[in-house]
């Protein structure tokens, strides 16, 4: 079951943020946090972190490189990660295409 959606600039700014069931607290300042986790693990890795699973709460992570958006789905656990992914990559698809053109102009 699907919990929060957040749409999340490279900087951590908030672009987009729906809360389902269980929603995770004030996803506002999620978005920062993430993002420093996502630049810690890149630096530390060299990869990129896409999923973490908590006890009963899974976080996808989806990027796209090129408008460096990020996708994170929280959701729950039993859902798996495979599911997560699908769900988050076509919601940050679906958002890039609805708002290419406003995303062109702010680069």
């Amino acid at each position: 079951m699907l919990r929060n959606v957040l749409l999340l600039s490279s900087s951590g700014l908030l672009l987009f943020s729906k809360e389902f069931v269980n929603a995770a607290a004030q996803p506002r300042m999620l978005g920062s946090v993430l993002v420093a986790m996502l630049e810690k693990a890149k630096q530390s890795t060299g990869l990129q972190l896409t999923y973490m699973e908590f006890a009963t709460t899974g976080v996808t992570i989806v990027g796209n490189e090129t408008r460096t958006l990020f996708c994170v789905l929280f959701h729950d656990k039993a859902d798996g990660e495979v599911f997560g992914k699908l769900l988050a990559t076509e919601i940050l698809s679906a958002f890039l295409h609805s708002y290419q053109n406003d995303l062109t102009r702010s680069v």
